[in-house]
């Protein structure tokens, strides 16, 4: 009875008890940090992606609707602008013989994952389902 009522009674936390959950917070956020961190480089890789497809698919867009413009030799982002808003620098082509369309100088140009060069689009779709 009496250690409980010594249990009841006290006030506060002893240091090697703080210094404890100090360690155990630490150990926590060590093994948190890079998971995060790594987290959220992959969703900014598939962002990129994403975003270079949009723009394929703009310049699909662009070259059906507006008779003006051809992605055979290039479309960049002033060609594309109707279609397109803020991106950065970037180069759209279609192959006019396999009919296959490339972005370059793009973000998604930088992605190891991607080996394909140029970066077209079935080799980013074929990224944005593997790293489902």
């Amino acid at each position: 009875m009496k250690k409980i009522k010594n249990l009841l009674n006290q006030k506060g936390l002893t240091l090697v008890e703080l210094l404890a959950v100090l360690v155990i917070i630490a150990i926590i956020a060590a093994i948190a940090v890079p998971i995060v961190n790594s987290i959220i480089n992959d969703s900014d890789e598939r962002a990129e992606a994403a975003e270079a497809l949009n723009i394929i698919s703009s310049a699909k867009l662009a070259e059906l609707s507006d008779n003006t413009i051809d992605c055979e030799s290039s479309c960049d982002q002033d060609d594309l602008s109707d279609y397109i808003q803020g991106s950065d620098e970037f180069t759209v082509t279609r192959d006019a013989t396999t009919d296959v369309w490339s972005i370059a100088g793009h973000g998604v140009n930088g992605i190891t994952e991607i080996t394909a060069d140029p970066v077209t689009e079935d080799a980013i779709e074929t990224y944005l389902d593997t790293t489902n």
